[in-house]
């Protein structure tokens, strides 16, 4: 997949790569701020999408964007839409590949992975 956007909750993000697993359903607990994952959804025949996608924060606002995607790694499914999925996902790991606070970044690269809820 080439470079497109994203809406995450109230963040719109620039992603430059995205892989799509789709997956039986399955079931999902929240501890403190981690979505964990319990095992299939036995005798229910759904299937959910986990979304790997990467990508760069280089907005004027970026210190502020890269809070919130932060603060959106809390457990709880959020609003999803990148024109072809639209649904409820929660970040299962947020990984970002800087320096962060290290004066004259101009951007931050990310690793996200999304699971459908």
């Amino acid at each position: 997949m080439g470079f497109s956007i994203i809406t995450f909750e109230n963040e719109t993000l620039n992603i430059e790569n995205m892989s799509v697993n789709i997956r039986q359903k399955t079931i999902k607990q929240t501890v403190g701020k981690n979505v964990v994952i319990l095992g299939p959804a036995l005798g229910v025949e759904a299937n959910e999408n986990v979304l790997t996608m990467s990508g760069k924060i280089t907005s004027a606002t970026k210190d502020t964007d890269k809070t919130n995607l932060k603060n959106l790694k809390d457990g709880q499914r959020h609003a999803y839409s990148d024109g072809i999925r639209s649904g409820d996902y929660a970040i299962l790991s947020l990984n970002f590949t800087d320096t962060g606070g290290t004066a004259g970044i101009s951007q931050y690269v990310y690793n996200m992975t999304l699971v459908e809820w």
